[in-house]
Protein backbone atom coordinates (compact mmCIF):
# COMPACT_ATOMS: atom_id res chain seq x y z
CA UNK A 1 0.00 0.00 0.00
CA UNK A 2 1.38 3.40 -0.99
CA UNK A 3 0.54 6.93 0.11
CA UNK A 4 -0.39 8.87 -3.02
CA UNK A 5 -1.11 12.56 -3.56
CA UNK A 6 -3.73 13.47 -6.17
CA UNK A 7 -4.33 17.05 -7.23
CA UNK A 8 -7.65 18.16 -8.65
CA UNK A 9 -9.71 15.31 -7.19
CA UNK A 10 -13.00 17.18 -7.48
CA UNK A 11 -12.72 17.06 -11.26
CA UNK A 12 -13.66 14.18 -13.55
CA UNK A 13 -10.21 12.62 -14.05
CA UNK A 14 -8.99 13.23 -10.49
CA UNK A 15 -12.10 11.69 -8.94
CA UNK A 16 -11.88 8.56 -11.08
CA UNK A 17 -8.17 8.20 -10.37
CA UNK A 18 -8.74 8.60 -6.64
CA UNK A 19 -11.53 6.01 -6.62
CA UNK A 20 -9.31 3.51 -8.45
CA UNK A 21 -6.37 4.06 -6.13
CA UNK A 22 -8.53 3.63 -3.03
CA UNK A 23 -10.15 0.51 -4.47
CA UNK A 24 -6.64 -0.85 -5.09
CA UNK A 25 -5.87 -0.37 -1.38
CA UNK A 26 -3.75 2.79 -1.43
CA UNK A 27 -3.91 5.67 1.06
CA UNK A 28 -4.81 8.80 -0.87
CA UNK A 29 -4.55 12.46 0.05
CA UNK A 30 -6.14 14.94 -2.31
CA UNK A 31 -5.59 18.64 -2.83
CA UNK A 32 -8.10 20.77 -4.68
CA UNK A 33 -9.23 24.38 -4.63
CA UNK A 34 -12.77 23.41 -5.75
CA UNK A 35 -12.71 26.17 -8.38
CA UNK A 36 -14.01 23.97 -11.21
CA UNK A 37 -14.71 20.52 -9.81
CA UNK A 38 -17.65 19.36 -7.75
CA UNK A 39 -17.49 18.73 -4.02
CA UNK A 40 -19.71 15.65 -4.48
CA UNK A 41 -16.90 14.06 -6.54
CA UNK A 42 -14.69 13.86 -3.43
CA UNK A 43 -14.18 10.33 -2.11
CA UNK A 44 -14.82 10.29 1.66
CA UNK A 45 -12.09 7.64 2.10
CA UNK A 46 -9.44 10.07 0.84
CA UNK A 47 -7.94 12.75 3.06
CA UNK A 48 -9.06 16.04 1.51
CA UNK A 49 -7.04 19.25 1.80
CA UNK A 50 -8.47 22.41 0.36
CA UNK A 51 -5.65 24.20 -1.44
CA UNK A 52 -5.78 27.18 0.92
CA UNK A 53 -4.94 24.89 3.85
CA UNK A 54 -1.55 24.50 2.26
CA UNK A 55 1.40 22.23 2.41
CA UNK A 56 1.51 21.80 6.20
CA UNK A 57 -1.40 19.35 6.22
CA UNK A 58 0.18 17.38 3.38
CA UNK A 59 3.50 17.28 5.22
CA UNK A 60 1.80 15.99 8.37
CA UNK A 61 -0.10 13.31 6.45
CA UNK A 62 3.02 12.01 4.71
CA UNK A 63 5.25 12.39 7.77
CA UNK A 64 7.51 14.97 6.14
CA UNK A 65 9.41 17.36 8.41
Amino acid sequence: MAKILVTGEAGFIGSHLTNRLINDGHKVIVVDNLSEGKKENLNPKAKFCKLEEGIEICKKYFGIK
